[in-house]
């Protein structure tokens, strides 16, 4: 669900650069594989507001549908402690928080460079 979700928001973000992208194939003769190259390198800016959004929309998701399927109520009447439901949600929550810090903090900055670099790259060849 997490990848699903941070997919789909990750391309819904894309999708407002694809359309200038496009005009560079269609206008300008750009190689295909140089504008996928610029659609990877502006994803990292993305994903700083995508993976949070993700985590939380998967998170309810999940636990909504724990609920609606009497799932929960089925762990407290077993015995279950509901606090070790959140355990594996709060080690994803760490490893998002992670990723997100290692995508501001190196990803973001390289991808800048590249995406600077390609981009004058494709002017000169034009």
């Amino acid at each position: 669900m997490f990848l699903l979700s941070l997919c789909v928001l990750t391309f819904i973000l894309v999708l407002a650069r694809i359309g200038k992208m496009v005009d560079l194939v269609i206008n300008k003769g750009v190689d295909l594989m140089d504008i996928i190259l610029l659609i990877v390198y502006s994803s990292p800016p993305y994903l700083m507001f995508t993976l949070p959004m993700s985590f939380l929309l998967s998170t309810i998701v999940v636990l909504g549908r724990f609920s609606t399927e009497n799932e929960i109520l089925a762990l407290k009447a077993s015995g279950v402690d509901l606090k070790s439901l959140f355990h594996p949600i709060a080690l994803f929550a760490v490893s998002i928080t992670i990723i997100g810090l290692i995508n501001s903090t190196i990803l973001l900055p390289a991808s800048s460079d590249s995406f600077r670099n390609t981009l004058i790259n494709i002017i000169k060849r034009a």
